[in-house]
């Protein structure tokens, strides 16, 4: 079906921009699915798993996702394959079915070779950052980094900075939850060091939350304070700024921690409850 064609591969050029836009078009075309080859109706549905997982859609089954593994396994080439078991990775995510999922997505790392030319290098780094989501899930955090840190380098090679950046992140909330924490803060130090240099002030937001917990847990005040005043200012924190119009309501526990560290018990008892009515006033 020469207009089905067309339209899935309209579908495929939408996907990383306007997944719901993929998911509209596919839905136009799917009543006649049933008249077109098993190649083309396979290609369809793994189509629509892409642009169903990238629009935040969760999967509510594995049925189609098991058939794609089957027959890409059969007649798809690697990037194919790798896929296919990428997409049932997924289903398997949203079914909360993690040892599953992390099945499906060795099965996806096994499909490909890295260093062929060909190789979806894009996918493959989206499969390992995947895999390092489900680890942090089950608090395996070794298993999380190697994952991430995998992720990572195949973000460097394909010149994806802001996904290596995160990744970096990751990694380093990884080492911090797994009690690394000095190795923790080098890592996001380089970060900070590298988005300094090259002029991506949005970017280390989310990099002061877990170095001021690192200063107030070793107590060093005049770096909490350094970093404190850095963030709020970043964040457009004021002493006057309304509770609608604050983001990271954690900060609050951390400024009575600091509150308390330079032995002001009194605004640090404000600073508890204001934490704590930000907490009662928002649904998590």
């Amino acid at each position: 079906d020469k207009h089905a064609d067309s339209i899935i591969t309209k579908a495929e050029q939408l996907l990383n921009t306007k997944p719901d836009s993929a998911l509209a078009v596919l839905d136009d075309i799917r009543e006649s699915k049933e008249d077109w080859p098993r190649s083309q109706q396979m290609r369809y549905e793994l189509v629509y798993a892409q642009a169903q997982n990238k629009a935040y859609v969760n999967f509510t089954t594995d049925s189609i996702v098991l058939s794609l593994v089957d027959y890409y396994g059969r007649h798809g080439n690697a990037n194919e394959q790798m896929m296919a078991n990428y997409m049932a990775g997924c289903a398997y995510r949203d079914l909360e079915d993690a040892l599953s999922a992390l099945k499906y997505l060795n099965l996806a790392v096994d499909a490909v070779d890295e260093s062929d030319e060909d190789c979806d290098l894009n996918t493959l780094m989206r499969v390992y950052s995947q895999m390092g989501g489900l680890y942090q899930r089950v608090a395996a955090f070794e298993n999380e980094r190697i994952a991430d840190s995998n992720a990572e380098r195949l973000a460097w090679q394909i010149c994806d900075t802001l996904s290596a950046l995160r990744l970096m992140w990751a990694q380093a909330c990884c080492l911090y939850d797994s009690r690394n924490q000095s190795q923790a803060i080098m890592i996001l130090d380089s970060i900070d060091m590298f988005t300094r240099k090259n002029g991506m002030r949005e970017q280390t937001k989310i990099l002061y939350p877990m170095r001021i917990d690192y200063h107030l847990d070793i107590k060093d005040v005049k770096g909490a304070d350094s970093l404190l005043r850095e963030y709020e200012y970043k964040m457009g924190i004021r002493p006057d700024s309304p509770d609608e119009e604050i983001y990271d309501i954690a900060h609050f526990y951390r400024k009575g921690r600091y509150d308390l560290l330079i032995q002001s018990p009194n605004s640090a008892i404000q600073m508890f409850q204001r934490y704590l009515r930000l907490i009662e006033n928002r649904s998590f």
